[in-house]
């Protein structure tokens, strides 16, 4: 894994492929333009402006100035398959990556601060960007105790892929 590749933009650092297709724009209308997410804004009404408003939702509340934690995410979600899990295990994943960006003092404390505001941006992100399902639906203000579980929506699994040879 070329860890490098994750402070660029998904769209343009080699990892994924997106694919636009007849079924993937009509998975796009279900996942994002009939789901009452309350994301901030509304969402776009078409595929080609998804990118520009999802980047838009990932930098709302980071204080980092690049896409390591947005591109950690869509990799633990086209490399986790289609069951439910704990977004606390997606959590400690992102830790056992990626440690040294995100909590350089390996502080239990640091650590559980982490899952919390990772679990956040799942609810924030990848769940109001209809890129993920979540068990229960919870509230913004609960998503914070990483109390519920995700898998990839059927428009994500269908509209991104890794790339060949980056499987991690």
């Amino acid at each position: 894994m070329d860890r490098q590749k994750f402070h660029a933009s998904p769209w343009e650092n080699g990892i994924f492929v997106f694919l636009e297709s007849p079924r993937v724009r009509k998975l796009f209308r279900e996942a994002v333009l009939r789901r009452d997410t309350g994301a901030p804004g509304e969402p776009p009404d078409s595929l080609d402006a998804f990118p520009g408003w999802l980047e838009e939702l990932s930098f709302a509340d980071q204080t980092r100035g690049d896409f390591t934690l947005l591109n950690i995410a869509l990799h633990l979600l086209c490399s986790r398959g289609e069951a439910m899990e704990p977004v606390r295990d997606y959590a400690v994943e992102v830790l056992r990556l990626f440690w040294q960006v995100f909590v350089p003092d390996k502080e239990p404390e640091g650590m559980e601060a982490f899952i919390e505001e990772y679990a956040l941006f799942c609810f924030q992100v990848l769940y109001r960007g209809g890129l993920a399902d979540i068990e229960p639906v919870v509230s913004e203000r609960a998503a914070k105790r990483a109390e519920y579980s995700l898998r990839p929506s059927a428009f994500f699994r269908a509209w991104a892929s890794l790339a060949r040879g980056t499987s991690g």
